[in-house]
């Protein structure tokens, strides 16, 4: 699993969330790349130096655990680029690049529902959304 090692060095870079992970693929070509890349290197796509240097001196303890993890009956790590990763959540703007799923994979095909948080200057207007939404 060392392509799945890299994906979790490079996710566990402080800072890298799903925008800055598409940015350093879409640059380098793959987590194996981007993780070869020098300081300078990286640095052209102005990240923050803890960003970079994080992913110069990668978390390897907390990659092990995620494998150890990943190991367990039930578990699995998805990418987004391996084939059960579910299609609609690959439609999104930005996917997350991984999933940890624990269970039958065949339920993320279904259709679903999502949740998520939002800032306090959102409140207000999602209030009245869900009033014209939902039936009280």
């Amino acid at each position: 699993m060392p392509d799945l090692a890299d994906w979790l060095t490079l996710w566990r870079g402080p800072g890298v969330r799903s925008v800055t992970f598409a940015a350093l693929m879409r640059h380098f070509g793959s987590s194996s790349e981007t993780l070869r890349v020098d300081y300078a290197g990286v640095k052209c796509l102005k990240l923050p130096d803890e960003t970079i240097i994080g992913i110069r001196q990668p978390d390897r303890h907390g990659v092990e655990q995620d494998l150890a993890w990943a190991a367990q009956t039930g578990h699995c790590i998805l990418r987004l680029s391996d084939p059960d990763y579910p299609p609609r959540l690959r439609q999104i703007s930005i996917p997350p690049p991984l999933l940890f799923a624990n269970g039958n994979l065949r339920c993320l095909s279904d259709p679903q529902i999502a949740i998520h948080g939002q800032s306090p200057a959102q409140y207000q207007s999602d209030a009245n959304m869900h009033t014209h939404l939902l039936p009280t």
